[in-house]
């Protein structure tokens, strides 16, 4: 029996009329609507980390190419261009050297490593943004808009074919849509290739089910061309291998064994996919955040351990990347309480199971899709899109299941609750969104305060003393390029701003940095307080902490003695505790220009600004507290 035919049994004419041709056009045209409207840009938008990134990559910058940021030369070609869209940096290219030479790449950040992903299809997408509406931020979220109704098009094609009848089908695509995450991915320009891939992946699935049961050739066809199109939009396409993994073992008409046979073109692609993106340098190495299977397979297991039931959990409850908000001494017990979530799920399903292997095959297919999604420690936004394939239509047969005829008033509830937390709260939060009542993703445009007035920037360096986040700092150039802001020489940032610092200037060119918490060097450095108690559990802070994984990794270990060149200063580390904490290090400017002729800059986290002081003299000692010290204020002492 099918999954339709067992939650569609109408007998009232209301729940007939509800069934009708005409009711389920009007529902679809409802629900297309709906996504334009919340969708939709009344208001415009600013652009955001990536954003900058992405524009200078793709129209070119004269000024930082001279600065030696090799992936801003206006004079490269189109392909060069959608190479380096995605780029953040690579030992390969030069492009960690010189972004570690300029400054934005603090002193603690990766000394070897890359992030460059391979999303050519998603790159060309942006390249029109820029060719066609380079000063418009609405018309390229416009343009947005469109791949965000081919992605809510490809949802309910592909339930459709799950549920023809009924409205399981509607409502999990209306699941997927309106998630609040996926708005978050749509409000964010940069992360397109998160909804765009999701796109072609359902598409694949869609055409591979249609091929190996209606036995059409062009369906097969269709299916390897959206396959490919997914994986060139973004790595995470080849999620979608899980869901053709799961319906070859449990939903081929010829068995499982011919099931995975059927499979070969798509391994094939895989393979020769994974073999020109390593052979041109693509992927992620040396850093926290992001984890190439390719590359770490064995450290993929324990990435899989920690994030797959954060995923997971985040997805049913509707909060996001859990993880990042948690302290490291906690996160062994939130991967604990995640996991009872996960199990305590499968329980509640158990007899959706065993009945129905559509539930068996979408759940199964959902667990394979979430493996891959598992490279990313934070299990953000970007991360759960394709295991929620399965998990939405899941959920919206039990919904559905809840709220049928005859129900007691608790089940009745209990869908209602359901259909408030998935679907009504996120149209609300994204709708309001679009008004901008509520905040969306956007940089910091107080990380650059003091300097932009001054005469002659560009001959003279910007210090901070201390930072809100190494990643913010990485963004800082392309921030101030994008704005039109005159560049500064070189960026010196001394030390990472989530804990309290001590600055002494102990020579004409040398700085002496005491942190008696530790300087938090990577997402899995403790965040104490100045009196060494421990920060608070959950916190903004963490989240910045998290992030910076973006540009750094535990695994790069500082040593008692060792000096980092960077940004024109040489680093010496002083002190190091027993269980690894940095907590003092001394600075020697190099180069000629005086320290008293550089801007000199300290984020404080009362006013969440970075504020302006002036060089310290030498013997002089400045304070700066950290996020957790707010009691305290910066001083200094002679």
């Amino acid at each position: 029996m099918s999954i339709a035919s067992n939650t569609n049994q109408a007998t009232s004419p209301r729940k007939q009329w509800l069934q009708s041709p005409r009711a389920r056009v009007a529902a679809v045209l409802g629900f297309f609507i709906l996504v334009l409207l919340t969708h939709y840009p009344f208001n415009d938008r600013t652009f955001s980390t990536d954003d900058y990134l992405q524009r200078v990559s793709l129209v070119g910058s004269a000024e930082l190419a001279e600065k030696g940021f090799t992936q801003a030369d206006p004079n490269r070609n189109l392909a060069q261009r959608l190479r380096d869209t995605f780029q953040f940096f690579s030992d390969q290219s030069g492009s960690l050297q010189a972004q570690r030479d300029y400054g934005n790449m603090s002193w603690w950040t990766v000394q070897d490593g890359m992030m460059q992903p391979f999303r050519p299809l998603a790159a060309l997408t942006h390249w029109i943004d820029y060719k066609l509406w380079p000063n418009d931020r609405s018309m390229m979220q416009v343009h947005s808009l469109v791949y965000f109704v081919f992605f809510a098009f490809a949802a309910l094609m592909l339930y459709q074919r799950l549920a023809p009848k009924g409205p399981v089908a509607l409502l999990a695509a209306s699941f997927i849509v309106f998630d609040y995450s996926m708005s978050l991915n749509f409000n964010w320009l940069a992360a397109r290739n998160a909804y765009l891939s999701p796109a072609f992946g359902m598409l694949c699935l869609l055409f591979y089910m249609r091929w190996r049961e209606d036995e059409q050739v062009r369906y097969w066809h269709a299916a390897i061309a959206c396959f490919g199109a997914a994986l060139l939009t973004a790595e995470a396409g080849l999620a979608i291998a899980g869901y053709l993994g799961a319906y070859a073992l449990l939903m081929d008409k010829r068995g499982w064994t011919r099931g995975l046979v059927a499979l070969w073109p798509f391994v094939v692609i895989v393979l020769v996919w994974r073999a020109v993106y390593s052979k041109l340098g693509f992927g992620a190495e040396g850093i926290g955040l992001y984890l190439d299977p390719g590359r770490d397979l064995g450290e993929m297991f324990g990435r899989i351990l920690m994030v797959f039931p954060t995923i997971v959990t985040s997805i049913a409850t509707g909060f996001d990347a859990l993880i990042t908000a948690v302290d490291v001494q906690w996160r062994p017990w939130l991967i604990v309480f995640c996991w009872v979530v996960v199990l305590l799920g499968m329980y509640i399903i158990r007899n959706l199971l065993v009945q129905h292997r559509e539930v068996r095959f979408l759940v199964l297919g959902s667990m394979f899709a979430a493996v891959p999604q598992c490279a990313l420690l934070s299990g953000g936004a970007r991360t759960g899109t394709f295991t929620a394939i399965g998990f939405f239509f899941v959920l919206a047969l039990i919904i559905v299941r809840l709220l049928q005829q005859g129900s007691s008033r608790t089940r009745r509830v209990t869908g209602g609750a359901l259909v408030a937390l998935h679907l009504v709260l996120p149209v609300i939060a994204m709708s309001v969104s679009e008004m901008q009542l509520l905040p969306t993703v956007s940089a910091s445009a107080s990380n650059y305060s003091a300097a932009p007035d001054a005469n002659d920037l560009e001959k003279h360096s910007v210090v901070y003393i201390t930072s809100e986040s190494a990643t913010n700092m990485y963004y800082l150039p392309y921030f101030w390029d994008a704005k039109g802001d005159e560049l500064p020489k070189r960026m010196q940032v001394l030390a990472p701003g989530l804990s309290a610092i001590y600055l002494t200037r102990t020579g004409e060119r040398t700085l002496e940095l005491k942190s008696p918490a530790g300087f938090v060097i990577n997402q899995d450095s403790p965040l104490l307080q100045q009196d060494l108690e421990v920060a608070p559990s959950i916190s903004k802070e963490n989240v910045l902490r998290m992030v910076d994984g973006l540009v750094t990794s535990p695994t790069e270990a500082l040593h008692l003695g060792e000096t980092v060149q960077n940004a024109n200063m040489a680093v010496t580390v002083k002190e190091i505790t027993f269980d690894g904490r940095v907590t003092k290090v001394s600075i020697t400017m190099l180069g000629e220009e005086p320290l008293e002729k550089k801007y000199w800059q300290y984020f404080d986290w009362k006013k969440d600004r970075y504020e302006a002081v002036p060089a310290p003299v030498i013997g002089q000692t400045i304070y700066i507290p950290g996020p957790f010290d707010i009691h305290a204020s910066a001083g200094a002492d002679s």
